[in-house]
């Protein structure tokens, strides 16, 4: 299956003013990100919650190597190929994040709904980051609650 936007020509720089753009469409009343070689965070507030989305980056080393893995690109490809994942990562990141905000906005679901666990704590936690390893365990442990309620096991 091929990649969303994997042949984008929309560069990050439009992707971000697009993001906020959306974002303050939707009644965001902050916005920032940050960014590093290895991962983006993009942090906002809306209907009074503290919003931060991390967007891991491609690796240049995959693209060290053509799809096949049989010939090793030069440094030029490379940076070429990673500019383009990096483009396409935030293509999807803009379509997740408008995605959220129209159910949000047609009330087929609710801020909690569509952005809990990206909610950020008072200790600089996302509140995902806290149940992750809860839910894991309740999964691993055997006590998956039921998918309809009142259904039988």
């Amino acid at each position: 299956m091929s990649r969303y936007a994997g042949k984008t020509n929309v560069s990050v720089d439009k992707s971000k003013g697009e993001l906020e753009w959306l974002l303050k469409r939707f009644g965001a009343s902050q916005f920032a990100y940050m960014t590093s070689p290895t991962k983006s965070q993009i942090g906002f507030i809306i209907q009074g919650r503290r919003i931060e989305v991390t967007l891991v980056l491609p690796n240049p080393k995959e693209f060290e190597r053509t799809e096949a893995g049989r010939q090793r690109r030069n440094q030029a490809d490379v940076l070429k190929c990673h500019e383009q994942a990096c483009r396409s990562s935030w293509r999807e990141l803009v379509l997740m994040i408008k995605a959220k905000l129209v159910g949000i906005q047609a009330k087929i679901a609710t801020i909690d709904n569509e952005f809990l666990a990206y909610t950020a704590l008072p200790n600089g936690q996302t509140i995902g980051d806290v149940l992750k390893p809860q839910v894991s365990a309740m999964i691993t442990g055997g006590k998956v609650p039921q998918l309809l309620k009142g259904g039988e096991g």
